[in-house]
């Protein structure tokens, strides 16, 4: 289906998290700016999943590094590489 008004698709990368959105009421191709990578990701959160080292919240609920579990999510605090736990 081509986009148009009445659809929009939204492209992200899981690794980046940049996201480029096609179609909608403009037909506008828009790709914000890459984060710095202390603002790119949330700390993910889920029961099942231990706290330590803390995971950064993927895409699919599924962690960056690939872990899958129901219900994994972001939490409020973001996920810092240069953290010792991370």
């Amino acid at each position: 289906m081509d986009p148009n008004e009445w659809a929009e698709e939204i492209w992200s990368c899981s690794w980046c998290c940049a996201a480029t959105h096609v179609g909608g009421e403009w037909f506008k191709i828009s790709r914000p700016p890459y984060a710095p990578v202390d603002r790119r990701w949330e700390t993910a959160l889920t029961e099942g999943l231990p706290p330590d080292p803390a995971h950064a919240c993927g895409f699919f609920e599924n962690t960056l590094c690939g872990i899958g579990l129901p219900g994994i999510g972001p939490s409020d605090y973001l996920w810092l590489p240069e953290r010792l736990n991370a």
